[in-house]
């Protein structure tokens, strides 16, 4: 029992971790991509872009250096020159960390719908976007559980999900030039709200069930439960800064 409360335990510190780190990776870049932010619609508002932005090419798609999901694919659309669409899907998934000597995998995955108003029917846009998120963790070690009076060995997984739509109000330039080629970034926040934080233990040997079943009642393992889902639950409402480095792409 103590293994798999020690592997819950380590698992949210894990989880957590990576949060932190993408706060502080953020605390750091934010000053720099907001400098770039006022410098390149001078530096690209020549005549390099059509006037209107390619307002007769409609339908394309873009891949984007994105925080807090570093590859983002969306598909566009621009059905008139003050509005454009979005939708799009990104994240990032690591496999194989090592705590300690245990292997851990962790990820963060993201569906989102973007609006976005260009009011000078050009480049710079106000926009809004819904999406929903998925922060899992993942460990698996091998665990001593009774089963029929004799102590087994078995491999345990212990999975964390944490899931949260999120808003995220947001500016930038997306310029399209005459060829069809197309350059842009934003900034904004991402703002999740109602998260649901989900906890699971499984095993490859179907005779563990009952030892786990038996973890899973003490009062040691509900008092732990609780407080990971507290955790994830913090973790699922932490507000980022939402920042796109650089988007390129095709319009058609």
């Amino acid at each position: 029992m103590s293994h798999i409360l020690r592997a819950l335990r380590d698992l949210t510190i894990v989880v957590a971790t990576v949060v932190a780190t993408f706060l502080m990776i953020s605390a750091c870049g934010g000053a720099p991509s907001a400098r770039a932010a006022t410098a390149a619609p001078s530096a690209g508002g020549g005549g390099s872009s059509s006037g209107g932005d390619g307002p007769s090419r409609r339908f394309g798609g873009t891949v984007s250096l994105n925080f807090p999901h570093p590859i983002f694919v969306e598909a566009a659309f621009r059905p008139m020159p003050a509005v454009s669409l979005g939708l799009g899907a990104g994240g990032l998934s690591l496999n194989n960390l090592k705590f300690g000597t245990t292997p851990i995998s962790v990820s963060m995955l993201a569906l989102d719908f973007k609006g976005r108003w260009h009011p000078f029917r050009g480049s710079f846009f106000l926009g809004l976007g819904l999406g929903y998120q998925r922060m899992s963790g993942k460990m698996t070690d091998s665990t001593p559980v009774q089963v029929s009076g004799q102590t087994t060995n078995i491999q345990t997984t212990v999975s964390l999900g944490v899931n949260s739509p999120y808003l995220t109000p947001q500016l930038g330039w997306f310029w399209v030039w005459s060829g069809g080629f197309t350059l842009g970034f934003d900034l904004g926040i991402q703002v999740p709200f109602a998260p649901q934080t989900s906890l699971e233990i499984t095993t490859d040997n179907t005779n563990a069930n009952i030892g786990i079943a038996q973890i899973q009642a003490t009062s040691q393992y509900r008092d732990l439960e609780s407080k990971v889902q507290d955790v994830g639950n913090k973790i699922g409402k932490q507000v980022l800064p939402m920042i796109t480095a650089i988007r390129i792409g095709w319009m058609f």
